[in-house]
């Protein structure tokens, strides 16, 4: 504060003296935002928002709404109009702000001007009117149930939003959630973060090859840009072992006399830290000089089925069992003669 006197000397030596209180204030009154803090989502388009507004030393800010943007405590949204609200004290608030219909993103701007003209700084926060969290789905893989692998396994779906996208990770057995590897445009069309456009098809390819065998978990975790997260999980079986057993048990040497003989026998998958089990059991003969297409046959753990052979010597046919993980056992070759 800063007083000023005025003195009027008169030729008789009489003086008048006139004071006046002046104050300088070039700072600019301090704003603070409670509600809402910065990515916070809200369940419903009608929100309140609050804070506080402070001018210690200075000439102070504006307690109610005058209707101009002269003092007080204001916001915006969207880059709006600017509209003012009342001051209790150090407490500003505004109830039921409508955010509009719209699912998504809205842009919040607080300013405080005290009676000088000096006006803080602007305070801005990004907020969603969200009410679901993302569409996530996986499709490639498709099933909760256990898979069995040997090779690397990719896994693949879509994730959206309206609000766009903050994140899509993978976590293995139960460690730290890790975003590489996707692939997948998580900024969208616009190449902006957190936008609508976010989202649409994604894959990820498990390394298997550098799993030891056994069970493994994985978790797929989709976040919005409102935090709102899904989570998709699924159960791999490495199994890097091949079946332990593959046995034909009916006799196959001496001459046939029909050339469509039933063969039967077993198949077994013993082996390794994660026997994933015999999947199929398939058969190829060599008639003329050629191999067949491997021919699926009756059964697994024990198997049966007819084989075409010509009527002639040096038929050849070997076998094959396949596990669920996709590993094989060959047979060595047999050779039949057929005279019918």
């Amino acid at each position: 504060l800063w007083d000023v006197s005025f003195v009027a000397l008169a030729k008789s030596g009489l003086t008048t003296t006139e004071t006046r209180t002046s104050q300088i204030d070039t700072t600019a009154p301090a704003l603070t935002v409670t509600k809402p803090v910065n990515l916070e989502s809200s369940l419903s388009n009608l929100y309140t928002i609050e804070g506080t507004a402070r001018d210690t030393g200075g000439v102070g800010i504006e307690t109610d709404v005058t209707g101009t943007v002269a003092d007080g405590v204001e916001y915006r949204l969207d880059s709006g109009a600017w509209t003012q609200m009342a001051l209790s004290g150090i407490t500003w608030t505004r109830a039921n702000l409508d955010l509009g219909a719209t699912q998504g993103a809205h842009v919040l701007e607080f300013r405080a001007t005290d009676k000088l003209g000096n006006v803080s700084d602007i305070e801005t926060r990004t907020m969603f009117y969200d009410l679901l969290p993302p569409n996530f789905t996986e499709t490639t893989v498709n099933t909760t149930d256990t898979r069995f692998a040997s090779a690397n396994l990719t896994f693949g779906g879509s994730l959206t939003d309206t609000n766009g996208l903050e994140s899509l990770t993978v976590s293995l057995d139960g460690g730290v959630a890790v975003a590489t590897g996707f692939a997948f445009d998580l900024d969208g069309a616009d190449d902006a973060a957190k936008t609508p456009d976010d989202g649409g098809t994604w894959s990820w390819t498990l390394d298997v090859g550098s799993l030891a065998e056994g069970v493994h978990t994985l978790s797929f975790v989709g976040t919005d840009a409102a935090k709102k997260t899904v989570t998709i999980n699924r159960t791999v079986s490495v199994d890097k072992t091949v079946p332990s057993e593959l046995n034909v048990t009916t006799t196959l040497t001496g001459w046939k006399r029909d050339a469509s003989l039933l063969i039967q026998g077993t198949a077994k998958d013993l082996n390794g830290t994660s026997p994933s089990g015999i999947k199929k059991v398939q058969y190829q003969v060599n008639t003329a000089g050629t191999w067949s297409a491997w021919t699926d046959l009756n059964g697994t753990t024990n198997w049966s089925g007819t084989v075409a052979l010509a009527e002639k010597e040096g038929n050849l046919v070997r076998f094959r069992a396949e596990d669920n993980a996709g590993k094989e056992l060959v047979s060595s070759d047999s050779t039949l003669d057929v005279h019918a």
